[in-house]
């Protein structure tokens, strides 16, 4: 699935790069593999470049996958997620794409919490539009 966002200065009859291409992607995340599910965002946003997109944005648990509250204990899951936030940033970079997804990350305020919901909105440097859409929204 896609939709075109109309981004700050653009007008609709205005050329194909003053418009900002986002492509929202599902797919099964594996439990607990976080390095693994990174590889598959990074294919689905070589996929989402190819066709024009700038901003890819997945679910909620794209990176960890569901049922993993065990996890939610363990320090490496912890550090695996972070690795793979760095590969998925790292690609995003490359391709110039910005991504957008939601994870767990570990909770270091509150000791009897193990996990809070995170979004990751990562938008590589030298997109325009990207930029032009995030200035306009502060």
């Amino acid at each position: 699935m896609s939709s075109t966002i109309e981004t700050a200065g653009s007008h609709a009859n205005s050329d194909r790069r003053s418009r900002l291409l986002l492509m929202m992607c599902q797919f099964r995340p594996t439990p607990s593999n976080p390095l693994l599910n990174a590889i598959e965002i990074v294919v689905r946003m070589e996929r989402a470049r190819r066709k024009g997109a700038r901003l890819i944005m997945f679910g909620e648990a794209a990176l960890q996958g569901y049922s993993i509250f065990d996890e939610l204990k363990n320090p490496e899951f912890y550090k695996q997620t972070s690795e793979a936030i760095d590969i998925i940033k790292y690609a995003a970079d490359k391709l110039k794409i910005g991504v957008i997804l939601g994870y767990y990350r570990q909770n270091v305020r509150q000791s009897e919490k193990w996990a809070n919901n995170a979004l990751l909105c990562y938008i590589p440097p030298g997109i325009p539009n990207l930029a032009a859409m995030e200035h306009t929204q502060n």
